[in-house]
């Protein structure tokens, strides 16, 4: 084993070397020189004791061009101890490293060797790991295992992006013309969730930002050699344009994205952080008789904003609506500044600041390893739908397996808070700064593994393809260790849209059995709510509670929409009513806008509520009615949808040329 000599004791009062301490002095003795390095060495100061994190260790090169690199990290153990040991068989003895803690001031010298492929060899390794148990945290060496647990998440979330662009350039393909209708849906967000897996507001940007890189060609090839994360991209879209695109390009190879969205914010005056907006849930007591009132309000909002508007969006119409007829009465601007059973915070800036200092004081984080830019795979100019969907759903088997790698590594990473370590102000700030996403998404991704450690059939089911991850995020927080499997067979036959709408019903139904109206809402349905209850309590010259306050925004909607919304009892809406406004048609999230006859009324199909579906008007007009689709039998229960009439031709399918295509580079 290596031997260590320490001149400087490790002390409590040390700065970290993540601040810039300067380095203690030390004596270094060489494993190689004194005949101490053997393959045991790797793995004697290098353990992962499952289930439990045990250490961790990265190593500084002394030939980097840059003194505080540390390029590769290894953890052995478990069953990744033999490929660990078999790398370090493989590794020249010319090459010396060194081993340094962020909150160690001591420095050890060891030999090791780097696995070949260090994208793949360390799969194994993401396999093995496991987060420790409370009591054994204070075991973990947290330096070593930041810095080893970065470069791996770092990585993924390079390899991830790289399959998001080739993903989003062919949605772009797919989504011109009729080119969907092919496989039954009307919109790609429609076809990117039910074919493909995908969440479909994701594939709606991804789509989007493809389309717009190609107006800009040398931001579009620094994304897609790497070099450009598309968060980035995203920020200075609006300022990359003519002259100005080469000089903006450059600046988001080396900028971080709070100083690329400050500078556009500096020339704009818009925000151009694509960071989704906070979600809160707000919690509301409804009595008993009270609720037939809110039910009601729901249903009438929801025919003035769109049946498939969701709950918060209708809560939206309902708080405008007071607003706009209180919200100028004296006093409603000036409140005492509580809300509900809380104060909402003060627009505050320090958590920008707060970033803006660590950027600055660790010169963008320059300790931490160099991760490699990604190429993305190749895409052809392909305009077959069979062909871009066979292409389309082999980029996202891939991407899945990287994904589900990086949820693994980033649910440890997070539970031991070590982006603190590694001086970032927040986990958003790392996951913005480090891996060019968005905080939530990766909270999503976190949440869902640890509901997959505590379900593996549904982690099965996933990997099997049984099920997509859209489908797997909606029943992972509803199923239990009985009861998974009735849920991967409910799953299994059904739309994911239809899924969801299911899923909401029910946990509708016993959110009004607790008496409280419980809603996941953005930030700013919050903040409306707050001036409603400003407003209300301006109104009525005494104190109210939010209760009171939200019942009267209620009453207040219905007196004045409540006759503009009554229908007249036909046919049409009637059919309307069963069908609860939505689109019939599988995999459809659009509102019904047209009624459609079963069996056509040219070939005697009579107007009945068997022989009528509510249905979009795509689906209708075109979908239907073009030959793309057909439905027959008897409306609501016993239809039967034929999708996929116009067949592809031998020549519309990849043959085994085309499937063997390089993946990220």
């Amino acid at each position: 084993m290596a031997r260590i000599r320490e001149e400087g004791a490790r002390t409590a009062s040390a700065r970290p070397y993540l601040r810039g301490a300067p380095l203690p002095r030390y004596h270094h003795h060489s494993p190689r020189s004194s005949g101490c390095h053997s393959r045991r060495s790797a793995s004697s100061h290098l353990t992962l004791r499952r289930p439990s994190l045990r250490c961790a260790q990265r190593r500084r090169t002394r030939d980097s061009p840059r003194r505080r690199h540390f390029d590769v990290a290894v953890l052995s153990g478990g069953s990744s101890a033999g490929a660990i040991d078999r790398a370090a068989e493989t590794r020249p003895a010319s090459r010396q490293r060194y081993v340094r803690g962020a909150r160690y001031t001591t420095i050890m010298s060891l030999e090791y060797a780097t696995p070949a492929g260090y994208p793949d060899a360390d799969s194994a390794l993401v396999a093995a790991l496991e987060a420790p148990m409370a009591e054994e945290r204070r075991d973990v060496r947290r330096s070593e295992a930041g810095v080893l647990l970065d470069g791996v998440l770092a990585t993924r979330a390079r390899r991830k992006a790289a399959y998001d662009v080739a993903i989003g350039e062919y949605l772009a393909a797919m989504s011109v013309g009729a080119r969907t209708l092919t496989f039954g849906y009307v919109s790609i967000g429609d076809y990117a969730r039910e074919r493909l897996g995908l969440n479909a507001r994701t594939a709606q940007k991804q789509a989007k930002l493809a389309r717009d890189l190609r107006e800009r060609p040398a931001l579009r090839e620094a994304v897609w050699s790497g070099e450009v994360s598309p968060c980035k991209a995203r920020i200075v879209m609006s300022l990359a344009r003519g002259d100005a695109e080469a000089s903006w390009v450059e600046r988001a190879k080396t900028d971080t994205a709070r100083g690329l969205a400050a500078a556009v914010k500096s020339l704009t005056g818009k925000t151009a952080d694509e960071e989704e907006e906070p979600w809160e849930l707000l919690s509301i007591p409804v009595p008993p008789e009270a609720r037939p009132m809110v039910e009601e309000a729901m249903k009438v909002a929801g025919k003035q904003v769109g049946h498939t508007a969701p709950r918060w969006d209708r809560l939206d119409a309902i708080f405008q609506e007071f607003l706009g007829t209180y919200g100028g009465v004296e006093g409603a601007e000036e409140s005492d500044g509580n809300f509900l059973h809380w104060p909402l915070p003060p627009p505050d800036d320090s958590v920008e600041r707060l970033e803006e200092d660590l950027e600055n004081e660790t010169k963008r984080w320059v300790y931490l390893d160099e991760v490699q830019p990604v190429v993305a795979p190749h895409v052809a100019d392909e305009t077959n739908p069979w062909r871009i969907d066979a292409e389309l759903r082999r980029l996202v088997a891939e991407r899945n397996r990287c994904d589900e790698e990086l949820g693994r590594v980033a649910s440890v990473f997070s539970s031991l808070g070590l982006w603190r370590d590694a001086q970032f102000a927040s986990f958003r700030q790392y996951c913005k700064e480090r891996l060019g996403m968005g905080v939530r998404t990766v909270q999503q991704r976190i949440a869902l593994e640890r509901r997959l450690v505590m379900l593996p059939e549904l982690r099965q089911a996933m990997r099997s393809g049984r099920i997509s991850y859209e489908k797997a995020k909606l029943i992972a927080w509803k199923a239990t260790g009985t009861t998974v499997k009735d849920w991967i067979e409910r799953a299994a036959g059904k739309t994911c849209i239809s899924l969801r709408r299911e899923i909401e019903g029910e946990e509708e139904a016993q959110m009004w059995t607790r008496g409280w109206l419980e809603i996941p809402v953005p930030r700013h349905t919050i903040e409306l709510f707050a001036d409603v209850c400003k407003a209300a309590r301006a109104l009525a010259r005494k104190p109210l509670t939010s209760r009171e306050c939200f019942l009267w925004s209620v009453y207040q909607f219905l007196e004045t929409w409540k006759c503009e919304a009554k229908e007249r009892n036909t046919l049409r809406n009637r059919v309307m009513k069963r069908d609860l406004g939505y689109c019939q048609a599988p995999g459809c999230s659009r509102r019904a806008a047209h009624v459609h006859h079963v069996e056509f009324r040219s070939h005697g199909g009579a107007d009945s509520m068997e022989n009528e579906i509510a249905l979009c008007a795509a689906h209708h007009l075109v979908a239907i009615h073009e030959g793309y689709m057909r439905v027959t039998g008897k409306a609501p229960d016993g239809l039967v949808w034929e999708i996929g009439l116009k067949p592809p031709r031998p020549e519309d399918l990849p043959d085994d040329s085309d499937r063997e295509r390089t993946g990220c580079q």
